[in-house]
């Protein structure tokens, strides 16, 4: 094993070790459905085949703009994206160094799990941030009620956390791939949202920090190739027949996350 790393080992076992010794505090969060009124991708809020969770400390007043955008289903969330998008304008990622000691020092430390299978974790909210955004993958099938979960690590004497909203926005799909996602056992309906920014969410440092540099990344693909419709790729019928709904479910999940990622254009 090489002296790096190490260090990143070392690193992480610090901020694990940290967050062990703070108080968990559930909750979940309600998956509101959202529409956009552009097609111009940095006039949205969520892009299509997205789940956008948005977080910020509490009586955020961007974060209550998110809300009522979400909510009135009027134009408004194309003013709203705008100004979440120059949050993130010209912002650069920390290293791991620094994120670490950024996380074990903040008051609050996150994470969000989706029926049952945590999909990001160490999420904090750097102090010059008034909020963070964090992406994920969906395919468009069934949400499971209640399935999306924050939870706040606390220090025992601290009672304020943050304010979280989460949307999704459908992608588009094939009458062939509706039906297959809608045989999809109610058990397994967990595979249709994926894991977070960076190649495995579970086993690397995740901070706020880093992800709305995805998230920019992201916005910035979408706005150069234009709308959604570019990015559209079906599963064939012969495809869904040979994968049967599980697995057609996990590839077009596999189709929004290569999206999200930039490894996919069309």
């Amino acid at each position: 094993m090489s002296t790096t790393e190490v260090t990143e080992l070392e690193l992480l076992k610090k901020v694990r070790s940290e967050r062990d010794r703070r108080v968990p505090k559930h909750r979940q969060v309600e998956l509101r459905p959202y529409k956009p009124s552009s097609v111009l991708p940095d006039h949205q809020l969520a892009l299509a085949g997205t789940i956008t969770v948005f977080f910020a400390r509490q009586g955020s007043s961007l974060l209550k703009e998110v809300e009522a955008a979400t909510r009135h289903g009027d134009t408004s969330d194309r003013k709203v994206a705008r100004k979440i998008h120059g949050l993130f304008a010209n912002r650069k990622q920390m290293c791991l160094e620094e994120a670490a000691k950024l996380t074990a020092s903040a008051s609050t430390i996150a994470e969000i799990r989706y029926a049952g299978a945590t999909l990001v974790e160490n999420i904090t909210l750097p102090m010059d941030l008034e909020m963070g955004v964090i992406v994920l993958p969906y395919n468009g099938g069934e949400l499971s009620p209640g399935g999306l979960q924050w939870i706040e690590f606390h220090h025992p004497h601290v009672e304020a956390g943050l304010d979280v909203i989460a949307v999704y926005n459908q992608p588009s799909l094939t009458p062939a791939e509706i039906a297959a996602l809608k045989l999809v056992p109610a058990e397994q309906v967990g595979l249709n949202v994926g894991y977070g920014p960076g190649e495995v969410a579970c086993s690397v440092l995740l901070l706020t920090v880093a992800v709305v540099v995805e998230v920019a990344v992201v916005a910035v693909t979408y706005t150069i190739t234009g709308s959604d419709r570019r990015f559209n790729a079906e599963v064939s019928p012969e495809a869904i027949a040979e994968l049967g709904p599980v697995g057609t479910a996990a590839a077009l999940l596999q189709m929004r996350k290569s999206i999200l990622s930039g490894e996919r254009s069309y």
